[in-house]
């Protein structure tokens, strides 16, 4: 619940810093598969961890945005979260299901991916040093706004 308030205030001041104009939370829609949008505003995209909430938005392209924790374990643990990271962010920004996650295909330097013939690129965003995050959209060069918030503020208060 905590996460979910929070990063309703993350997409309001965020979306308020690009576009220059207050939103209400009455302008964040759900559509039906559950894709967060704001009437009126720039494209977004949520996500969220046990530890942080991170938000996305640009006002030119759909994008999708994943965040996990990242654990102490092997080289080849990390490699499947960044995999993961990135299948997920790319359904994100197709609107797709998770249920679609075996029709995503990544790029081995993990920079592209593809769902249905439809390129995506994949950033990297400078996040938390124990998070991995990834965040895909059709347009590489479009302006790209990421916010997070850490753990200290998804802790109930005492």
């Amino acid at each position: 619940r905590i996460a979910s308030l929070l990063a309703i205030e993350l997409v309001l001041q965020g979306a308020g810093s690009i576009s220059g104009r207050s939103f209400l939370p009455s302008d964040l829609l759900y559509l039906a598969g559950g894709k967060p949008v704001l009437q009126s505003g720039p494209f977004l995209s949520i996500t969220h961890s046990r530890r942080r909430v991170a938000v996305a938005l640009s006002p030119d392209v759909e994008i999708g945005l994943d965040l996990e924790d990242r654990v102490a374990g092997t080289q080849a643990e990390f490699e499947r979260l960044l995999h993961w990271t990135a299948a997920e962010a790319v359904l994100k920004a197709a609107g797709a299901g998770i249920r679609d996650v075996r029709r995503v295909q990544i790029a081995a330097d993990g920079c592209a991916a593809s769902l249905d013939g439809v390129a995506y690129s994949l950033l990297q965003p400078a996040l938390a040093r124990d998070a991995v995050c990834r965040l895909a959209s059709q347009e590489p060069g479009a302006e790209l706004v990421v916010t997070e918030a850490a753990a200290a503020l998804l802790r109930p208060p005492a």
